[in-house]
């Protein structure tokens, strides 16, 4: 839990040099395993990610994520229904029908971290058309994305 302070020119507006951290009493945590920037305005509404100091390490770790897709297809023996399946329980339990899925979506938050939110969107609805038998699920998996 540690945020840089030497990063603090004004309130609430640090660098995280850890993947939890805590600014006044607002506790936040993150996954990503790049320092991101945020900001807190005098009449907080919410916190606004800015991830364009980073962009090019977003998009630098796309050709990776593009090489193992490449394996995850190699490997495939099958083409599967579709990127998610139900499984028994509420509208919650939904699991990957195989690895592709979890890396076309790992892609996609790495595209929408570096801004390129339309290029993440076009990407992932064509990759489920053309590695799926359908794109059933997709919207909802959009919608966890965005969340």
């Amino acid at each position: 839990m540690r945020v840089d302070r030497g990063n603090c020119k004004r309130p609430f507006w640090c660098k995280i040099t850890s993947s939890i951290f805590r600014t006044g009493t607002i506790v936040l945590t993150t996954s990503i395993p790049i320092t991101p920037v945020l900001s807190l305005s005098n009449f907080p509404t919410g916190l606004k990610l800015s991830n364009t100091p980073f962009k090019a390490s977003y998009l630098a770790g796309v050709p990776k994520i593009d090489k193992e897709i490449q394996q995850a297809l190699k490997a495939r023996k099958s083409r599967p229904q579709a990127i998610l399946k139900k499984e028994a329980g509420g509208l919650s339990d939904f699991k990957f029908t195989d690895d592709l899925g979890q890396l076309l979506v790992k892609r996609t938050i790495l595209l929408l971290y570096a801004g390129e939110e339309a290029r993440a969107w076009q990407e992932l609805e064509a990759d489920v058309k053309k590695y799926y038998q359908s794109s059933r699920w997709l919207p909802e998996l959009k919608r966890d994305i965005q969340e």
